[in-house]
């Protein structure tokens, strides 16, 4: 009897334990390369690796040349949350990173500008 009385005390911490309320979705994870790091954050990353096609509309640019030196970069973005970037980050770098779906840009930049493509995508480094 008293098994039964420990099992009956036991299963409503079972229940409230077991459930969970909402799983964090996973998201995909990319590779991007430093292709042009600009003045005042205007950091320009090219897509090396990842399902470009889960990314959000607008948010990268097949294909963009910088006006000044005249070369071409596929598949890139400007950083839409440089104040969030908490690396610094070179030319040429190398890193993993997914979009950030809460960016904050509550921050000071410069007003100089730089040239870099229009499309802008929030993202989370996840490591270099």
């Amino acid at each position: 009897m008293k098994k039964q009385a420990y099992w009956l005390l036991l299963y409503p911490l079972f229940t409230l334990f077991g459930f969970q309320c909402s799983k964090e979705e996973q998201s995909v994870i990319y590779t991007g390369k430093v292709a042009l790091k600009g003045i005042c954050g205007r950091t320009v990353i090219q897509i090396v690796e990842g399902d470009l096609s889960l990314l959000p509309t607008g948010s990268f640019t097949t294909r963009w040349t910088d006006p000044t030196t005249g070369f071409s970069y596929e598949n890139v973005f400007t950083i839409g949350n440089i104040c969030q970037i908490d690396q610094e980050l070179r030319d040429g770098d190398q890193f993993t990173f997914t979009p950030h779906d809460r960016p904050n840009n509550s921050c000071i930049t410069c007003l100089a500008w730089s040239p870099a493509p229009d499309n802008q995508l929030a993202i989370r480094i996840l490591s270099r």
